[in-house]
């Protein structure tokens, strides 16, 4: 393959029974004419049981593989850098759309000037002075201000995901966001100023699979715990530390959204809570005393959220 003809940018989607809505990403990919040949589409099905298949026979620019069983969603999502032929790599959940006419462009542009870049945030971050800032190591934590754990948010350089073992992630619903961790004390990474991705307005208003019945909150507690294992990464204490207080200073507003949505209080996920928060005098006096609250009455405070500033 010459040079001109290479792979840069792998557009990968993870989807499972996706079909109502995975023809608003697609059709939000926009490849210029000229770069055709620098940018490739797969979606890595993860043995979905609607009509996606006969759905993406219609796009003949998609690459499409099926996996023969459910691998769940962290092996599906490693299953497209498996796949990728790509310098990077784009995830992009079926349930979300690419913003603007010319982000393939900006991003290619980023991706051949500069080969020391591991990672590009596209999910916007505004108080950028110019389009897109290169920061350094933990920095670019501190100005996305961690708002870059969204599947689709970042781009990342596939030999470094490959190099990270991630498997480490499998799991956990977060591998996506774990390999970035990891990645990040060495390579720069580039945040873009204006968005350049979106969540579908189809699917804005419909419940998430992963938050049924208020289970959103446990897959808060395994991120939390790829938190834990910051400092083997090599980040600071001090920072591990501040990054779940990031997660833990909307506990109870979330704890009483879950309740509210019908979680269920194992004593699984009371020790969780116990082994990640215990060193914190808030989490004894707040978070634990809602988490044992009736049901009932988290629901009515859910209810009557905008009186008790709960949104």
């Amino acid at each position: 393959m010459s040079e001109s003809s290479k792979v840069i940018l792998t557009i990968g989607i993870p989807v499972y029974n996706g079909a109502k809505f995975i023809g608003d990403a697609l059709n939000s990919i926009f490849i210029p004419p000229g770069y055709e040949n620098k940018v490739e589409i797969l979606v890595s099905d993860n043995c979905s049981t609607d009509n996606i298949e006969e759905l993406l026979g219609h796009y003949k620019n998609v690459k499409y593989f099926k996996n023969s069983q459910n691998l769940g969603y962290d092996k599906n999502v490693h299953n497209i850098f498996l796949n990728a032929r790509g310098i990077f790599v784009w995830t992009l959940a079926a349930d979300d759309i690419i913003c603007g006419s010319e982000a393939i462009v900006e991003v290619l542009n980023i991706i051949e000037n500069d080969q020391e870049i591991g990672i590009i945030h596209v999910g916007g971050c505004p108080i950028l002075k110019s389009n897109y800032t290169i920061y350094e190591s933990e920095f670019f934590l501190e100005v996305s201000n961690f708002n870059s754990g969204a599947v689709s948010s970042n781009i990342i350089r596939k030999n470094a995901w490959l190099a990270s073992n991630p498997s480490d992630f499998f799991d956990t619903g977060w591998i996506h966001f774990g390999v970035v961790l990891k990645i990040i004390p060495d390579f720069k990474s580039v945040i873009f100023k204006k968005q350049l991705i979106a969540e579908s307005p189809a699917t804005i208003n419909l419940l998430k699979s992963w938050d049924t019945n208020g289970n959103g909150l446990n897959l808060v507690l395994k991120l939390v715990n790829i938190f834990n294992e910051m400092e083997s990464f090599g980040y600071s204490k001090s920072f591990k530390r501040r990054a779940k207080m990031i997660i833990k200073k909307d506990y109870p507003k979330a704890i009483i959204k879950a309740k509210a949505n019908g979680l269920v209080v194992t004593r699984q996920l009371i020790y969780d809570f116990i082994k990640l928060y215990k060193e914190y005098l808030t989490f004894w006096l707040i978070d634990l005393p809602i988490l044992f609250l009736p049901n009932i009455v988290c629901k009515f405070i859910y209810k009557n959220r905008n009186r008790f500033t709960i949104k």
